[in-house]
């Protein structure tokens, strides 16, 4: 009869199902710490006809089948404190030539699960703290983007006042080209006045030197001129071209006054003041 012997998991290893023994040829996750120096994966519990005579050294780092390894990953580092005061604990007993019982194993795994305990917590509390930062960072931005919101708004409403500035400048202006538009029409007319008045008055004008023919040069009329500068003036109504066919004339020294008749072929002026027609 063979030794009955148990399958002895170290205590920073996940925990197997009960009862469960490595099959041949297992091997432990990679990702598992190694066992203690000098853990007995085996330990004799009673006579079992069949089982192992000799004990296992085991695989460097074996494991359950079928278990998972997220508790201790979530966990390694708050971990790795407790499984090396359990590695130090184990590796004494170990020194003192004492086999790993089952007390042991249980102490081991009692440590081992109080600090995955601690870091669980800490992981939780580590979550909590980024979970309020996670809120004051949203808060943050959520101000930022009412600030930004303001801003625009204020921008708006400043451009809504500018365009309402330019849009009363450009009335202004477009009021100021109504009165420019005005002035210059009634500069034009004046313009235009004038030059009629001008033109009125050069015709009813009669240079105090030359002969005129009635009619065609001159219009039958009365007219009158100024003193001449100098010397007497001179005038003949006549009644052809002829400077001696006197119709009337005479030989003024101050102002003048004549009146041409539709009758009088030509005026001769000398030395004359410009005539006006009155």
């Amino acid at each position: 009869m063979a030794e009955s012997r148990d399958f002895q998991v170290p205590p920073d290893w996940p925990r197997p199902a009960e009862g469960w023994t490595p099959p041949p040829g297992w091997q432990p996750d990679p990702s598992w710490p190694p066992a203690p120096e000098g853990w007995e994966f085996w330990a004799d519990t009673g006579d079992n006809d069949g089982g192992p005579d000799t004990p296992l050294s085991g695989p460097e780092r074996p494991s359950p089948a079928g278990s998972s390894p997220t508790r201790w990953y979530r966990a390694r580092w708050f971990q790795l404190a407790a499984v090396g005061v359990a590695c130090l604990l184990v590796g004494v007993g170990i020194a003192q030539g004492s086999k790993v019982n089952a007390k042991q194993v249980a102490a081991a795994n009692a440590a081992r699960d109080a600090a995955i305990t601690s870091s669980n917590e800490k992981v939780a509390a580590a979550n909590t703290a980024a979970d309020n930062a996670r809120a004051a960072s949203q808060k943050a931005q959520s101000d930022a983007d009412a600030a930004l919101t303001a801003a625009k708004q204020q921008v708006a409403q400043q451009d809504a006042a500018t365009q309402s500035q330019l849009d009363a400048r450009a009335k202004q202006l477009d009021a100021q080209q109504v009165a420019l538009d005005q002035r210059q029409a009634a500069v034009t007319a004046g313009e235009q006045k004038l030059a009629s008045d001008t033109q009125v008055a050069v015709a009813n004008t009669i240079p105090g030197d030359g002969l005129y023919k009635v009619g065609t040069d001159i219009q039958p009329g009365s007219y009158h001129a100024a003193a001449a500068a100098s010397g007497n003036c001179y005038f003949a109504r006549l009644a052809s071209a002829t400077t001696s066919d006197i119709i009337d004339n005479g030989n003024m020294s101050g102002p003048v006054s004549i009146v041409v008749k539709s009758s009088d072929a030509y005026l001769e002026l000398s030395g004359c003041a410009d005539f006006h027609k009155a």
